[in-house]
């Protein structure tokens, strides 16, 4: 069959396809704009942050403010996967923080690791990683020299 007894079987006027294509581009540039635009923590990851308080009984979307939560604007930056939260503490050290959470994601069945530093004087800190029901549930600890004042960062995210 050739193209022409094709488009006669279609019968399908010229102005239309060029409508129909031209539709179809706009709905995929929409779509890609709004997977750009609309937050990057969805309704499972937030559950997951949220099941249980923070360190220092900080509760997640009430006194700490979730990051992937709000719309991503402007839409060229590049955010992280999940759900995120940042936060500080001056009442505890670091591996008191990564103990608090390895109890509690341990007693809300997530299967936990931990992660210590091997060499004295790396950059980098210990950390802990969760994974339950194909999610991932990231807490880096550490204190700046002489700060006094640990950081807490928290990632709940799909990997």
């Amino acid at each position: 069959m050739s193209f022409r007894e094709i488009w006669d079987r279609i019968n399908m006027r010229p102005w239309r396809l060029v409508l129909l294509l031209l539709g179809f581009a706009i709905v995929l540039v929409a779509l890609d704009l709004a997977r750009l635009v609309l937050p990057t923590c969805d309704a499972q990851e937030k559950a997951a942050l949220t099941e249980f308080p923070q360190y220092d009984g900080r509760v997640a979307g009430k006194d700490l403010a979730i990051h992937g939560d709000e719309p991503n604007w402007p839409p060229l930056q590049e955010p992280p996967p999940g759900c995120a939260l940042e936060f500080a503490t001056p009442q505890a050290s670091p591996e008191q923080v990564l103990g608090y959470y390895e109890e509690e994601l341990t007693e809300h069945r997530w299967t936990v690791e931990r992660f210590p530093v091997d060499e004295e004087g790396e950059f980098e800190y210990p950390h802990l990683e969760g994974t339950r029901d194909g999610l991932r549930y990231m807490v880096h600890s550490f204190e700046l020299p002489g700060s006094g004042v640990t950081d807490i960062r928290v990632l709940v995210y799909k990997p």
